[in-house]
């Protein structure tokens, strides 16, 4: 271990202006040595850590035959019922294949896998978005900031995270992000909240942070990348906020309400609504300076109000703010029939049967026409788009969830619909949420306790084939879930009250409903197999 040395500068009697900047420059120089040297010992440190977890990773597959599994499925175990539940067999659930697919990514460009894999054919490092330098390419990221363990996440979030969260996303939709146009300008707190929020899901997505605990189990598996760099980068992006709010032109930054914002959205998965309610009330106290100062750019109010909003989501509550947020240039969208032509068509038409609230209507042909634009640009690609087009498709995904969590539901079913409505949301127009997700699991707990406690007078004997969506939709987003096996018992039930005894009879009439077979078929496909 090396000794730091001490330098000693006496000064005896006056000394002249020229010896004054003669001994300033030996101290600035000394200083920048240290400070150097410190580096420099810190970014080996780092290096030697990383290479040894990742010779342990390669050892520990090399030591095992090609068919072996690196994560062994739970044996089976009795769901309620007296059923018994395999996770090996050939309907089970794929998560073990998942968690494998990604953990195994390597650190630098990770693959799209399993659910992924169906949205994006190309997987590009995210340098190629925005590239090392300004104008140089050669030019290297500054290793204080950017470092191996952050790279991953970066990775994952241009890559993944970034179209699921944003199904219109585009190229130029990385530099909106980030401010600016190559990752050697992009600022220290913006790239640390942004792997908190992606190392926060790719955690929630393998299943890391609730099927690990032992240190022995977490080395083998890889897991640096997931459950514990959630923590380490939480940690970095608060200290890093709590030194800039110091500051008065920090603290209202677009940066610091930009790395609060995704500190809320990390929290939709973990679910701590403690820490929630905390940087929303931060959250709303800047906002609120900011706005007294300057006018909020349009990038910046559309992630204020989705952090708003995915918080309201989470706890199933209606939302204090308004709605500030414009529309784009290009104005409303077009409607495109030709795109899913039965979407929605037969709960439009039967909501009066349902509820007398016919504000509803146009909410779901609001949710009718986004579903058609946003699938209908992944059909088609989005090269030659304007820009203003996806702002629209970002903006109605945002309007629509708003009403929804406003609506003012007066009856059970009414309540239940809303429910559906906002799962379908979070599912299909946004996709990056699993069914561990806390956006996700609080809603289906809310859902299956009003289906559970539904009164008479509220029965679904009007229109049954609204209730198959429903336990459709809850079916999917508790899959592996505590309650899983009561949507698909009331599924099953219903299907054959209908006379619907195959998948592709059951799928004829969901697909006049809030359904797209590109995220439920697989799922209602396995649950017709195990029928059958």
């Amino acid at each position: 271990m090396s000794t730091s040395n001490i330098h000693f500068i006496s000064i005896a009697g006056p000394d002249s202006a020229d010896d004054k900047k003669d001994r300033q420059r030996r101290v600035r120089s000394l200083v920048a040595s240290r400070h150097y040297r410190q580096q420099r010992a810190e970014n080996i440190e780092a290096n030697l850590s990383y290479e040894q977890s990742t010779r342990v990773v390669v050892r520990n597959k090399n030591n095992q035959p090609q068919s072996k599994k690196e994560i062994q499925a739970p044996s089976a175990a009795p769901g309620p019922h007296g059923r018994t539940r395999t996770r090996s067999s050939p309907n089970a659930w794929p998560t073990v294949r998942l968690r494998q697919q990604i953990t195994a990514e390597p650190p630098a460009v990770p693959e799209a896998s399993g659910d992924e894999s169906r949205h994006f054919a190309v997987s590009r490092h995210h340098m190629s978005y925005l590239g090392q330098g300004a104008k140089d390419p050669f030019v290297a990221m500054p290793t204080s900031v950017k470092t191996p363990r952050m790279d991953r996440h970066l990775n994952y979030y241009v890559n993944v995270l970034m179209r699921q969260m944003r199904p219109s996303w585009t190229f130029a939709l990385v530099r909106k992000k980030f401010g600016c146009r190559s990752f050697v300008n992009a600022d220290e707190l913006q790239l640390m909240a942004t792997c908190v929020f992606a190392s926060t899901a790719r955690a929630m997505r393998t299943g890391d942070l609730a099927i690990y605990s032992a240190t022995d189990e977490l080395g083998a598996a890889n897991l640096r990348s997931a459950s514990f760099d959630w923590l380490y980068f939480k940690g970095k992006t608060m200290q890093i906020i709590n030194a800039r709010l110091a500051v008065p032109q920090h603290a209202i930054s677009d940066h610091t309400i930009g790395a609060i914002c995704e500190l809320i959205l990390s929290e939709t998965y973990s679910g701590n609504t403690d820490h929630i309610a905390i940087h929303a009330l931060g959250l709303r106290q800047l906002e609120e300076l900011r706005r007294s100062n300057d006018d909020l750019p349009h990038h910046l109010t559309y992630r204020i109000l989705e952090s708003y909003i995915k918080a309201a989501t989470v706890s199933l509550t209606k939302l204090a703010v308004p709605f500030t947020l414009k529309m784009s240039k290009s104005g409303p969208l077009a409607h495109i029939e030709h795109v899913l032509p039965d979407l929605g068509s037969y709960l439009i038409r039967k909501w009066p049967q349902l509820s007398s609230n016919q504000a509803v209507v146009s909410i779901l042909h609001d949710i009718v026409t986004t579903t058609r634009h946003t699938y209908g640009g992944l059909e088609n690609g989005t090269r030659g788009v304007d820009e203003d087009y996806h702002d629209s498709i970002a903006y109605m995904n945002l309007y629509i969830e708003y009403r929804l969590l406003n609506w003012d539901a007066s009856t059970a079913i009414e309540r239940i619909c809303r429910i559906a409505c906002l799962l379908y949301v979070n599912t299909s127009l946004v996709r990056a949420y699993q069914p561990s997700a806390a956006i996700i699991r609080n809603l289906v707990t809310a859902l299956r306790e009003m289906l559970g406690s539904i009164d008479e007078t509220d029965s679904w004997a009007r229109c049954p084939d609204v209730l198959l969506w429903v336990l459709a939709i809850g079916a999917h987003c508790s899959r592996q879930q505590d309650g899983e096996w009561f949507f698909v018992d009331c599924l099953w039930q219903t299907a054959t009250l209908l006379d619907l005894h195959t998948w592709e009879d059951a799928r004829d009439l969901l697909a006049r409903y809030l359904f797209v077979d590109e995220i439920y078929q697989e799922t209602l496909e396995v649950i017709w197999a195990r029928k059958s």
